[in-house]
C-alpha cells in the first residue's frame, strides 16, 4: 500500500488580512471571468433549453455560491470571500472620503441582497427564486441536504427559470463589487500588490 500525504482540510487556519482577502477575491473573480469566456452564461432563458446551456447555468451558480454564502453579521459572514467580507475588507483597507460611513454600513449589509419580483406559488406556498435556487444547489449539486430535497419543486422548468435569473443577478452583483475595487485601485486609493 502506498503512503499518501495527509491532506488537511485547511492548510492554514489564520484568517485573511483585509488586503489578502481582496487579493484572493480579485484572483477568483479573474478565474470566473475566464470561465465565463469559455462557458458564457446564456443571455436568455429558453424553455426546453439545450442541456449544455442548462448545465452551464448550474456551473455558474455553483461557482458564484461562495460570494453569497452565510449571513451578514460582524462575527461571521459565511465564506471568506462572501461579498459582505469583501466590502468589509475594502472598507478596512482604504480611506475614501467620497463614501460616507453610513454608505459603507449599508453596502456591507445589503451587498448580497438580490431582489426578484418573480415568486412561485407551489403547493399553496409562496416561494421566491432565491429560495428555489438554494434548494436546487444544496439538495442536488453542492450538497445532499435532505430537508432541501424534500422542499424542492417538481417542475424542472420553474427550477431552471429561478436558477437562471438568480445566477444572472449574482453574476451582475459580483462584477459590480469587482468593478468598485478595481476603480479604487485605478484611483490610487488601494494597493493590493
Amino acid at each position: 500500500m502506498e503512503n499518501y500525504p495527509r491532506v488537511m482540510s485547511r492548510q492554514n487556519d489564520e484568517p485573511h488580512s483585509p488586503v489578502e482577502r481582496l487579493q484572493h477575491f480579485l484572483e477568483t473573480v479573474g478565474e470566473y471571468e475566464q470561465f465565463s469566456v469559455v462557458f458564457p452564461l446564456p443571455l436568455k432563458l429558453v424553455f426546453g433549453q439545450p442541456e449544455h446551456d442548462r448545465w452551464t447555468v448550474i456551473a455558474h451558480a455553483m461557482m458564484l455560491r461562495k460570494y453569497f454564502s452565510g449571513h451578514p453579521t460582524k462575527s461571521s459572514s459565511g465564506d471568506a470571500l462572501s461579498l459582505n467580507s469583501i466590502i468589509r475588507a475594502l472598507r478596512e483597507t482604504i480611506s475614501d472620503p467620497s463614501i460616507p460611513s453610513e454608505d459603507w454600513d449599508w453596502m456591507e449589509v445589503n451587498v448580497k441582497v438580490l431582489h426578484s419580483t418573480t415568486r412561485y406559488l407551489i403547493q399553496g406556498e409562496d416561494r421566491p427564486e432565491q429560495q428555489i435556487m438554494e434548494e436546487e444547489l444544496y439538495s442536488r449539486y453542492l450538497h445532499g441536504e435532505a430537508g432541501k430535497r424534500r422542499r424542492r419543486i417538481d417542475s424542472q422548468v420553474f427550477a431552471d427559470q429561478a436558477l437562471w435569473k438568480m445566477t444572472h443577478n449574482r453574476s451582475s452583483r459580483l462584477h459590480s463589487v469587482a468593478a468598485l475595487i478595481r476603480q479604487k485601485i485605478d484611483a490610487g486609493l488601494l494597493d493590493v500588490d
